[in-house]
């Protein structure tokens, strides 16, 4: 019963989620990675929950997440621009 309350609080709240995941990420690894960028991004934009859904490919959403993902991770930027170029693999 617990378990499913915070469960369903957390998908409600998934902005906050991404927020501080973003902080935690950051704080512990130094690093935070494209695909959480990315999932982000499409949450701002669609207002979807990815965890029911799986992201589609969207060149837009890619696009930001250079800056984004560079702004971010100030230690770790040659990290995430490899990162980011071996995702435009998609096959959309």
């Amino acid at each position: 019963m617990f378990a499913d309350a915070c469960f369903h609080q957390t998908l409600g709240q998934r902005a906050g989620v991404f927020r501080e995941g973003s902080a935690v990420l950051s704080r512990l690894y130094g690093y935070v990675p494209f695909e959480w960028i990315y999932s982000d991004l499409c949450f701002r934009a669609d207002g979807h929950d990815q965890f029911f859904k799986p992201l589609r490919p969207s060149l837009l959403r890619y696009a930001q997440s250079l800056p984004v993902g560079w702004w971010r991770n100030p230690g770790a930027r040659i990290r995430y621009l490899k990162e980011w170029s071996r995702v435009m693999t998609w096959s959309a």
